[in-house]
């Protein structure tokens, strides 16, 4: 009996010990966790992931709290939070964290004439709560920015002043591209095409003020180059689509009947070296041994916007939409006809969707734009592949005997001829570019359409969204309905590692998935014959041919090479060096990842520059 009495107290005796020490260290992390960490003496609200008991796991900083303590006039970092990134600029460094993916992406040398991206794996998986508050590693962001720990949640980063700017104009500074020849002091790039990046290449010298050029990426590169800086001299230009050279304008280069705009005329234009550079968002329309011979070199992302004009059943108009791939597929298809479909309204339970019914849009030239859209449609939308991969196509301008098919149905490439041929939506205006199909849903009440984030510019879609048309939410992979923002359309890229494909349906949980890449392709080798081809762009020559191209000789092989040196040289600069990055945001435009930036160094070196 005592026996059992003094193990029984025994037990007794340890439940009581247990219990003491038991309630000092639980008590012991909450004090702790209890003082807010601070960052040069400014509070941040964190939240602590993976703690057990109180203890352990990851310090989680408020994205907002933060930007608050890193402006604080003792960092004065910017800091620019969407609802799905955090971008800090502090210095001469730039740390992009993206919602939902351990990668980061640290720049540095931010001002000098070599700044450099590269990727940085998070300790912590940032998370949004509430699908509105953003949360990022506390410590990795101290660290990326160059700050210290004087104990565990105690940091200091250093006041470190944006670094003055690279000045490329500059005696001694300037790129030196072209140094000899007729195109000393007077070249020219004239590029033609896309209308997907039509705001990053642009057209240049709206007026003739230099010290505030109309478009900064392309403009501002031929500012730093000595070789393209001869004031206003007319022959030292560059430019896309509109600008003037030497008296005559690219649209005047254009074989009567042609196209002005669009990835086809991008294609063609530099096949038949009417233009320097041709830009293009369509890649499965390009046989592979053009691209051998012209390769296409990836600038940007974007995103391809759904937009829509509806107003609900009480007058009041729709701004917020959520669509499916399989619900997009369905209405372009015809088989959703009405908005106030049983899909639509499962999907848009707190919408008052009207009965009526619904105009489709769609861009009736051959497009880039509609290559993404489709390209996604294919790889997102079952009932897209079931409806549309029972047979094999050509493009309109590739029939006839002997035609061979360029792309399968189902992988994407659609033009919009064989779109019109197998939906039933309503016959385009006869005007091109993704701005006329914005005009034409802007104009008409129930009608839907897509274009590219770039022509849906002036506004912040952060909030409700500004005119007559709303952008809707579209569902990726992770089940997330996701706008086009720049965060998105960047973390479509991340892991994409094949350049000659759009990066849609990615499974990034951050992604937007109808994301597109734009390219830049160019001749590789001037002195090299190309044979005879097709072209792509339907409706532009009469035959529907490219006309064979013989190797250039002498000065015209130099100066055509010398202006492979500008084009290759833009491109490393604004791509590749990273100074048009800041530029395709302002555009709306996601730059490309340090993965692709290798790959497109690589390209570069292939281009015959010499």
């Amino acid at each position: 009996m005592k026996k059992r009495f003094k193990s029984v107290s025994l037990i007794v005796a340890m439940l009581v010990l247990s219990l003491v020490f038991g309630s000092v260290a639980p008590l012991a992390a909450p004090a702790e966790a209890s003082a807010r960490p601070t960052i040069n003496g400014q509070a941040v609200d964190t939240r602590r992931i993976g703690a057990q008991r109180g203890r352990g796991g990851v310090e989680l900083a408020l994205a907002s709290s933060l930007r608050t303590a890193l402006q604080h006039a003792s960092v004065s970092a910017v800091v620019e939070i969407t609802p799905g990134s955090m971008l800090v600029r502090h210095g001469s460094r730039e740390l992009f964290i993206l919602a939902d993916s351990r990668t980061a992406f640290l720049t540095t040398g931010i001002g000098t004439a070599s700044p450099s991206t590269r990727n940085v794996t998070l300790t912590a998986l940032p998370r949004t709560v509430a699908a509105r508050d953003l949360f990022v590693p506390f410590a990795d962001v101290v660290r990326h920015l160059g700050g210290s720990f004087t104990s565990a949640r105690v940091a200091t980063v250093r006041n470190d002043a944006p670094d003055a700017a690279f000045d490329f104009t500059a005696a001694g500074q300037q790129r030196n591209v072209v140094t000899t020849g007729v195109y000393q002091d007077a070249a020219r790039m004239i590029g033609r095409g896309a209308t997907f990046p039509n705001s990053l290449y642009g057209s240049a010298f709206a007026g003739t003020d230099l010290a505030a050029p109309a478009n900064p990426w392309l403009e501002r590169y031929f500012f730093s180059s000595q070789d393209l800086s001869s004031g206003l001299n007319p022959e030292a230009r560059v430019g896309y689509n509109r600008i003037t050279v030497g008296g005559a304008t690219t649209l005047d280069t254009i074989p009567a009947g042609g196209a002005t705009s669009g990835s086809g005329m991008g294609v063609d234009s530099v096949r038949l070296r009417l233009a320097d550079f041709g830009g293009t968002d369509m890649i499965s329309q390009v046989p592979a041994a053009v691209l051998e011979a012209f390769p296409a070199i990836p600038t940007a992302k974007g995103g391809v916007a759904v937009i829509f004009n509806l107003v609900d059943r009480n007058g009041v108009r729709i701004t917020n939409l959520n669509l499916t791939a399989d619900v997009i597929a369905r209405i372009f298809l015809g088989q959703i006809s009405h908005w106030n479909d049983a899909a639509l309204v499962r999907l848009n339970p707190r919408v008052a969707l009207p009965a009526t019914p619904i105009q489709v849009n769609w861009r009736p030239d051959v497009s880039g734009t509609t290559e993404i859209f489709t390209a996604y449609l294919a790889a997102a939308s079952r009932v897209w592949r079931d409806t549309l991969t029972t047979e094999q196509e050509t493009t309109v301008d590739m029939e006839g005997p002997g035609a061979t098919s360029i792309f399968t149905p189902g992988v994407g490439g659609w033009t919009a001829a064989l779109l019109a041929d197998r939906t039933r939506t309503q016959a385009p205006a006869s005007t091109d570019g993704g701005s006329a199909l914005r005009g034409r849903v802007a104009a008409a009440e129930n009608s839907i359409g897509f274009v590219s984030f770039g022509d849906v510019t002036g506004r912040n879609v952060t909030t409700a969204p500004v005119g007559p048309f709303g952008i809707a939410r579209v569902q990726n992979r992770a089940g997330i309905f996701t706008l086009p923002l720049i965060s998105n359309v960047y973390a479509a890229g991340i892991g994409h590692g094949n350049v000659l494909r759009h990066p849609v349906n990615s499974a990034n949980p951050g992604a937007y998935p109808i994301t597109g890449l734009t390219w830049i392709l160019v001749e590789r080798d001037p002195g090299v014959a190309k044979p005879i081809g097709d072209s792509v762009q339907v409706a532009t020559l009469n035959d529907n041919l490219i006309l064979a191209q013989p190797a250039l000789t002498g000065t015209d092989l130099e100066a055509a090479v010398q202006r492979n040196a500008i084009v290759a040289d833009f491109v490393d600069w604004a791509v590749v060096e990273g100074f048009g990055d800041a530029e395709a945001r302002r555009l709306h435009m996601a730059p490309l990842t340090p993965t692709m930036k290798r790959e497109v160094a690589r390209l570069l070196g292939t281009i015959r520059v010499n």
